[in-house]
């Protein structure tokens, strides 16, 4: 019997032919549901039925719960067990004395690099993850919902199978499970996991193809208003699927500035883009420091320097980064791609599902786009970059794309990218690297990292963050008052340093009371 016990909930149920023990029980359960590919709360023998009939008890507004498929088919329980025993129950899995030893020694990055092809998606997400979704509470029409957070220890279990079914070692599987997120925070809640006994019912454990699943796939209910209608061609979906949906949290190549999906990094011609782009990929694939101060996690980079050569890049790389013993092996570099619409998006999007990648630069992206028609505008810019967007979302990917700034100045950093507002609009952030009075700034925008502005500087191939701009504009305004009191023999009044900096005399006072006072 399967029931509908939320909006894309199914919950089914086996009748046996005698009563069994709650022993044999879980071992049904288990065993079933690891066929089907059910959730693991599934397992437990306390788990309530959900009647028929009666609404769901998550959410206030839920339907009422519903039986849409009963075969009344009744299975021999001796028959189920015999079949559990044969092929499906746990049994013990002697690994040795040395596996914690030997999973302390893994390097969890390198395992990851080595197994990224055979890994789900969304297990590769959840082993770059370095935040938690933690427990909070939203309101919707007057009526509080609690999100729980994380189920840290489903997560840990789901990723050591996944890796188990990769083909890792189980020194690895528990080296790279012991490392996350998930893992510390079950320690720090004293709520850790006993490593041996997960790896050893992880490998116990069948990982046969789990084709049972058809039968709850296939049992989905008609709409039994307006069933006969013909279905519409417009796709929706409603705010409440959209509530109960769960998504994998943001990935960020570079926190704070390179979000996942497609990022714009504009700048004058020779200002350092492309060494900023070697900065961001080397930053990610040797798990080091991005613009001398943000903490990346290791990944695999590919920057498409389109305007280079190798032996130009060899020489920038040993400026940069001397004669190291190794450059990173997951720092792959392209000096050729065929335009986007000429074969080079399907190119570059077999190349990503092969090797997973955290972060693609594309420099420039007029090696790229379509040759520009005479009547460019708007809709040519939005749609010379929508399939690069789209291709990020879709694989979860971090793109960033080289691009120039016009000459003109603009009172919006945005308006100052080379083209009309379809290339900002189409992309899902924007990075504008520009020098003025006060050296070098790279401001930035979008839809998933907070408004920046910082200063920066570039030394012998080097970006560094001086600090936020503002803060270094006030410096440099105060080091100039302290210019000119130094030159002047007589005291000043506000007024006077006013007339003599060409700023207005309040902002001078507020300055000069900040000054007393530090």
């Amino acid at each position: 019997m399967i029931i509908q016990s939320s909006a894309d909930g199914y919950h089914a149920f086996w009748l046996l032919d005698r009563e069994v023990t709650p022993n044999e029980q879980q071992k049904i359960n288990w065993a079933l549901t690891r066929r089907t590919g059910g959730d693991k709360s599934g397992h437990s023998p306390a788990k309530l039925f959900r009647l028929p009939g009666l609404p769901n008890n998550k959410h206030v507004d839920a339907p009422l719960i519903r039986v849409i498929k009963d075969t009344s088919e009744i299975h021999n329980a001796d028959n189920l067990l015999a079949l559990i025993n044969d092929e499906h129950v746990q049994t013990s899995v002697d690994l040795g004395d040395n596996i914690l030893a030997d999973a302390a020694s893994i390097d969890p990055d390198a395992v990851k690099l080595t197994f990224r092809r055979q890994l789900h998606p969304f297990t590769r997400s959840r082993l770059r993850q370095r935040r938690m979704c933690r427990r909070f509470v939203f309101v919707v029409n007057g009526t509080d919902y609690v999100y729980p957070g994380d189920d840290r220890s489903d997560i840990i279990w789901s990723i050591a199978l996944d890796l188990r079914r990769a083909g890792a070692s189980p020194s690895e599987v528990l080296g790279v499970t012991m490392a996350t997120i998930f893992w510390h925070a079950r320690e720090r809640d004293g709520k850790a996991e006993d490593p041996k006994r997960l790896i050893e019912r992880i490998f116990a454990a069948s990982i046969e193809p789990q084709t049972d699943i058809d039968a709850v796939n296939e049992a989905k209910p008609e709409d039994e208003i307006g069933a006969d209608r013909p279905q519409a061609k417009l796709s929706t979906f409603t705010a409440k699927d959209l509530q109960e949906k769960e998504f994998p949290p943001i990935e960020y190549a570079i926190e704070g500035y390179v979000a996942e999906g497609l990022t714009i990094l504009a700048g004058k011609p020779k200002i350092g883009k492309s060494w900023m782009a070697v900065d961001f990929a080397m930053a990610i694939a040797s798990g080091t420091k991005a613009l001398g101060t943000i903490p990346c996690e290791r990944g695999v980079a590919l920057y498409c320097a389109l305007e280079d050569n190798e032996r130009r890049l060899q020489r920038r790389m040993r400026q940069r980064y001397g004669d190291r013993d190794k450059w990173p092996s997951n720092f792959h570099f392209c000096l050729e791609m065929r335009r986007l619409n000429e074969g080079g998006l399907d190119d570059l999007e077999e190349w990503i599902m092969a090797n997973d990648p955290a972060i693609v630069i594309i420099d420039t992206f007029v090696r790229v786009r379509a040759v520009k028609k005479r009547d460019a505008g708007y809709d040519t810019d939005y749609r010379d970059l929508a399939p690069l967007q789209d291709l990020a979302g879709k694989h979860g990917v971090c793109i960033v794309v080289i691009h120039h700034l016009r000459k003109a100045e603009g009172d919006d950093p945005l308006d100052m990218v080379s083209g009309t507002t379809g290339l900002t609009g189409a992309v899902d952030s924007v990075l504008v690297l520009k020098r003025d009075s006060l050296g070098v700034t790279l401001y930035g925008r979008g839809r998933e990292i907070e408004e920046i502005e910082k200063t920066l500087d570039l030394k012998d191939g080097h970006w560094v963050i001086l600090g936020d701009a503002a803060e270094v504009r006030r410096s440099a305004e105060r080091n100039s008052i302290l210019e000119i009191l130094a030159a002047r023999s007589a005291p000043m009044t506000p007024t006077d340093i006013g007339q003599e900096l060409d700023k207005p005399v309040n902002n001078i006072k507020q300055l000069l009371m900040k000054m007393t006072h530090s």
